[in-house]
């Protein structure tokens, strides 16, 4: 998939971002040490807030990032 440990922070900066919160609230889900060991979560925590919102397609996208990088 990609090295966490080089996108740790920037995935961090953009959850606090989209979430309006700091570092360690969200239980710790928004902090770079705990998205180098399980960046899936993060990535589908931030995931879910926009999926009621978006275009079906881009849902099909979702969709089959999870599935395939589940796991």
């Amino acid at each position: 998939m990609f090295n966490a440990k080089d996108y740790a922070y920037q995935i961090e900066v953009t959850l606090c971002s989209i979430f309006n919160c700091k570092k360690y609230e969200l239980g710790g889900i928004a902090d770079a040490n705990f998205i180098e060991k399980d960046p899936f979560i993060a990535i589908a925590f931030a995931f879910g807030n926009f999926y009621n919102r978006i275009d079906p397609s881009f849902k099909e996208k979702i969709d089959e990032f999870l599935s395939v990088y589940y796991l």
